[in-house]
């Protein structure tokens, strides 16, 4: 934004109000990857997530107790390192947001400000990040006129593990799309 910082906001700002008070975009920004964070939705998460680790854990004293590590159960090794890596997640408490909507006045798209909410916009960065079960997890520059399949056979493909059916992609807002019915609209600065 051209006048980054905090500011204080009133009841019934929006943030399309905000933006108006930052001085809008300048022209370096990504609107479509602008991350917007709910101090409230943080701690949602974090109860969420609390609940989940306390669930976890009753499972894994059931099994060590019972001892009925059975095909197809998660090994109780694997289900204490996730419970570790649990509770050792700080939550975020991100919005996906329409930020293009909102900028163009789509009154519908816009969002009632509350205190704590926090709006981080990037430079443009025009990358595809390939991560998961593929040979090589790379990055590379968009290029509209590659597909899905084509990014992941430039990192080497998939391994034996991955799951064909489930491959997706990260808009640069944080919204997830299936790659086959909407590949062609997805941004730059996309993870897959």
């Amino acid at each position: 934004v051209r006048f980054p910082g905090t500011y204080t906001i009133s009841r019934g700002d929006t943030l399309s109000d905000l933006l108006e008070r930052v001085g809008g975009l300048t022209e370096f920004a990504d609107d479509d990857g602008a991350v917007f964070t709910r101090q409230y939705l943080k701690e949602q998460e974090r109860e969420r997530m609390r609940r989940l680790a306390q669930d976890l854990q009753r499972e894994i004293v059931s099994n060590n107790i019972t001892n009925t590590e059975q095909a197809g159960m998660v090994p109780y090794s694997e289900l204490r390192n996730l419970l570790r890596d649990l509770t050792s997640i700080d939550p975020v408490g991100r919005m996906v947001i329409d930020l293009p909507q909102i900028l163009a006045g789509n009154k519908s798209r816009d969002i009632m400000l509350r205190d704590g909410d926090s709006l981080t916009i990037p430079a443009v960065n025009n990358s595809v990040n390939i991560i998961g079960e593929v040979q090589l997890a790379s990055s590379y520059r968009y290029n509209p006129a590659l597909s899905v399949d084509e990014y992941i056979a430039m990192s080497g493909g998939m391994r034996s593990k991955a799951d064909a059916e489930r491959v997706y992609i990260i808009r640069a807002n944080g919204s997830v799309v299936n790659p086959s019915s909407s590949w062609f609209s997805v941004s730059a600065d996309t993870q897959l």
